[in-house]
């Protein structure tokens, strides 16, 4: 493949990826082979309608529940290549349980893998008398299923009861019964024919719940922004209260911004057509993900539908929204950009406001999207960005499915790609002839590496082996056609170089996936996926790069950062290891009175203007969950303080900077260390409560969702490595949808998952790779330090910096990661023989490296900490005052490694 780019070597760490690689090998195969085994001996049972109180039924569900297990995400493609029905399979789990009543909690995981199978939820909505069998194995089958329909309710009734006829008696004639005296039962008189003879109603089909959920979503937003528009229109500018309306006028922007917000994901999330089944032996992820679209995009309708809707024809003045949205952009400088956005965002979702910007002068130059003639494009939106990746994925599969003979699929990705098309005219964000060719390029890309996979004649044995041993070139004419639109678009000057090689390598590394993907070259395609992510992020970040520091110690008490807090108890207090014990030995009065006035003076507006002054441009915000919820029953925090965490903001935005809001503590704690606020050496990972957690990110996101300076939300902080990969992946998934519903877009907030070690970085990446569409703007948020634990004990200092340098592979090997926390701290031992010069001169060279590294293979770094350590090497605040840390400027990777 020497035609490809330039590949990011990147080494496993060790032999953790091969060894991966043959653990997935072999949970497939015994899936296969359970699952087989199950799927026969289920077949007998069906075809001879044993009883399971007579034969013994245990070792099939067995063999059910561990291939199940084992096959993971390709469940449907193991049963569809075992079995041709999985009805027999659906009754199985319904009506084993329902007599083995001790099998009904492993009953309920096999169902929930099994919905996620568009065939098995077929067949169950067909089979009301089977929805019925399991809706009533238990409260969590009943839950997964939904809700009951008449057609179910008929199945599971029990047969009418005939009963003799009444004796027939004098009408009562005493008075009525009291309410407090319990009624008589009365058996009901048997229904008459002509009811009985009623068809049951059906069952609603997925369309119609999705069109039912998408409706109600729509009513919602056209009611918040009624009320908006309204409030909009009643406002008045006077400038003897400039303050007061500036303040106003923020907060009902808020309210719009995560109106409109909220309209684009209720779509993508809503509307996605229904999964249809597929045929035996097709691959699953290319129809059934393809439906998962980008910032507003969906495959079966435009995301921006739900505004529109909204807006054409509505009761609101265009013009005087638009010159409203401009007056506050000028008044708040910081929200400019984001404002403008809005606007663009308004204009073309309505027509209505569309013509009213084009027909006035003024609003016309204050908003058009043309550049002047040229100026080359630095960088795209998300969107655009997004929208040409998954244009490229169903070109690819459109391939692939053409090359597999299967039409219904491959024009069913045809007119994916119309629609992304069409999206990408619609965003306008570059000519129609550039935007021509680069369509063009994506097909060409995609053509070019099916047929390389798929070629149509076999080349033979001994061409194969020449071209292994000369690596001959493939002369391909889709790949030239490529090449030749990737350098006549280089020479027009429509983008910088660097947007310009990362659009094109962007659409040939997707096309490579789709390629290695269906032909089953998993490791291939998962190193062409990671490329292809990381020039995506590239194209729409440009040249920004995320510098600052951690605030660590303001809204969570550790004894580094928070050394100052632990001076001023007395000394009784001072023996406490974390917020939780300091709390205790303080009691709830002086603990609530010390760390209120913690809290409002650590940091002032001095800190962050001098975290301006020397160049940083972000900080990072450690929060714990009790400061956003309150303390639980027990716990001996204190609690909440939104008031406190609004005045950070305040003082973080009025200087310019950008935040990332970090759960550094999760409900329950993500882990029984000093971070999550809690040191408790018997904690356990079903401690920590991830739904509560999610409703501690809600909250956060929904308060600061219209904050200009927000840039970040960090879901968790450095979970405990005895948490189940599978487990924080859930987690991580929901938490995404929970940060982007309470109004934050990809594209302009980034959710932080953590990995914390690098060890468990091939893990998930797995499960990064089997939901990839899921993951929209995140980023892997890695920890690395070099004094904790054994391992670097016993390392040298020439060892401590050729492993500082050597971390760029690890961190090429992600598609995208933020070092969310690093310093300069070393071993003990390993600093021990050095003079005072010389520790200086490998700090000043530790740092050196470390910040070479971040700022070629990350989009971002964080210092910990600010102030606070006695310590140097976690004092950044120190570290600049000492000239140990010069801090980089200019664009990425200015002057060190240049990213490939």
């Amino acid at each position: 493949q020497a035609f490809l780019e330039q590949p990011e070597r990147s080494e496993p760490v060790g032999a953790a990826k091969g060894t991966a690689d043959a653990r997935a090998m072999a949970r497939s195969a015994d899936a296969v082979r359970c699952l087989q085994e199950a799927s026969a001996s289920i077949g007998r049972w069906a075809a001879s309608g044993d009883d399971f109180s007579v034969t013994d039924y245990r070792e099939p569900w067995s063999n059910l529940k561990i291939g199940v297990s084992k096959a993971g995400s390709n469940l449907g493609d193991v049963l569809m290549d075992v079995t041709d029905d999985l009805t027999p399979i659906l009754r199985f789990v319904a009506e084993f349980p329902a007599v083995k009543k001790m099998y009904v909690s492993q009953a309920e995981s096999i169902l929930e893998k099994l919905m996620l199978l568009p065939e098995a939820v077929a067949i169950i909505q067909r089979d009301p008398a089977l929805r019925s069998k399991l809706r009533a194995l238990s409260a969590k089958t009943s839950a997964v299923l939904g809700e009951e329909d008449a057609a179910e309710k008929a199945a599971s009734a029990p047969p009418p009861v005939v009963e003799e006829p009444a004796r027939e008696e004098p009408p009562r004639t005493e008075e009525p019964v009291p309410l407090w005296v319990e009624p008589e039962v009365v058996v009901p008189e048997p229904a008459p024919p002509a009811e009985a003879e009623e068809e049951p109603v059906s069952a609603a089909s997925p369309e119609e719940i999705w069109a039912a959920r998408a409706a109600a979503a729509a009513e919602e937003t056209r009611m918040m922004l009624r009320d908006i528009f309204a409030a909009i229109a009643e406002q008045r500018y006077e400038a003897a209260d400039k303050q007061g309306y500036t303040e106003h006028s923020i907060q009902i922007y808020m309210q719009l911004y995560t109106a409109v917000n909220r309209a684009h994901w209720e779509q993508q999330r809503r509307s996605r057509p229904a999964p249809q089944p597929h045929e035996k032996g097709s691959p699953r992820n290319a129809s059934t993900s393809a439906v998962w679209c980008v910032d507003g995009e969906s495959a079966g309708q435009s995301g921006t539908d739900i505004l529109a809707d909204t807006l054409t024809g509505g009761p609101w003045d265009p013009r005087r929204v638009l010159m409203w949205l401009l007056n506050l952009a000028k008044l708040r400088p910081l929200y400019k950009k984001r404002i403008e956005c809005t606007a663009q965002m308004l204009m073309q979702v309505s027509a209505d406001c569309r013509d009213v910007a084009q027909g006035d002068a003024f609003l016309k130059a204050k908003l058009g999207t043309s550049r002047e003639p040229g100026q080359a494009l630095v960088s795209v939106s998300y969107a655009f960005a997004s929208t040409l990746r998954w244009a490229c994925w169903d070109a690819a599969w459109h391939w692939v499915y053409t090359r597999h003979a299967r039409e219904m699929q491959a024009e069913h990705h045809l007119q994916e790609w119309c629609r992304r098309e069409q999206a990408l005219k619609e965003l306008a964000e570059l000519p129609g002839d550039v935007l021509s060719k680069l369509l063009l390029a994506a097909w060409k890309a995609a053509q070019h590496t099916v047929l390389e996979r798929y070629p149509e004649e076999s080349r033979g044995f001994g061409a194969w082996i020449k071209g292994a041993i000369w690596r001959e070139e493939d002369k391909s004419e889709h790949k030239d056609k490529f090449f030749e639109l990737f350098d006549a678009q280089k020479a027009s000057g429509a983008f910088t170089e660097a947007l310009h090689a990362d659009l094109h390598w962007m659409m040939w590394n997707m096309a490579w996936y789709v390629a290695n993907k269906s032909k089953g070259y998993s490791r291939q395609a998962r190193a062409v996926l990671v490329r292809a992510e990381r020039h995506l992020q590239r194209a729409f970040r440009g040249e920004a790069q995320w510098r600052g520091v951690n605030l660590g110690g303001w809204f969570l008490l550790e004894q580094g950062p928070s050394g100052n807090f632990w001076e001023s108890v007395p000394p009784a207090a001072q023996a406490a290891t974390c917020e939780w014990t300091i709390c205790e030995a303080l009691g709830p009065s002086a603990a609530k009175k010390a760390l209120d006035q913690h809290r409002r003076t650590y940091f002032s507006k001095k800190d962050f203007e001098e975290i301006r002054a020397v160049g940083l441009t972000h900080v990072r915000l450690p929060i714990g969950c009790w400061c956003i919820l309150g303390a639980r029953p027990g716990e001996p925090f204190v609690g909440p303080c939104l008031e406190d965490i609004d005045r950070a903001m305040d003082l973080i935005e009025g200087e310019g900077l950008r935040v990332v809001l970090d759960l550094h503590g999760c409900v329950g704690g993500e882990s029984g260390e000093r971070p999550c606020g809690h040191e408790n050496r018997q904690w356990k990972f079903s401690d920590w409560d991830p739904q509560a957690s999610l409703v501690a990110l809600r909250v956060l996101c929904e308060r600061y969702a219209g904050r200009a300076c927000v840039c970040g939300v960090g879901v968790c902080n450095e979970p405990a490595t005895t948490i189940p990969v599978t487990t924080l992946a859930r987690y991580y998934e929901a938490a995404i949808e929970t940060v982007r519903l309470a109004g934050m877009r990809a594209g302009e907030v980034t959710v932080l998952l953590p990995i914390f070690t690098e060890l468990r970085t091939p893990d998930f990446l797995d499960a990064w790779e089997a939901n990839y569409p899921k993951y929209e703007d995140c980023a892997f948020d890695v920890h690395l330090y070099q004094d904790r634990g054994a391992y670097w004990t016993r390392k040298s200092l020439a060892e401590h910096m050729e492993a500082a340098s050597g971390r760029l592979a690890l961190l090429r090997s992600l598609p995208t990661c933020c070092i969310s926390e690093w310093s300069l701290s070393l071993p003990r031992l390993t600093e021990g023989g050095c003079s005072k010069e010389e520790l200086r001169t490998a700090r000043m060279r530790f740092g050196r490296l470390q910040l070479e590294v971040y700022e070629a293979a990350t989009h971002g770094w964080f210092f910990w900490t600010w102030k606070g350590p006695s310590a140097l090497a976690s004092n950044f605040q120190a570290c600049l005052a000492e000239g140990i840390v010069k801090i980089p400027t200019g664009g990425r990777a200015t002057n060190v490694i240049s990213p490939s």
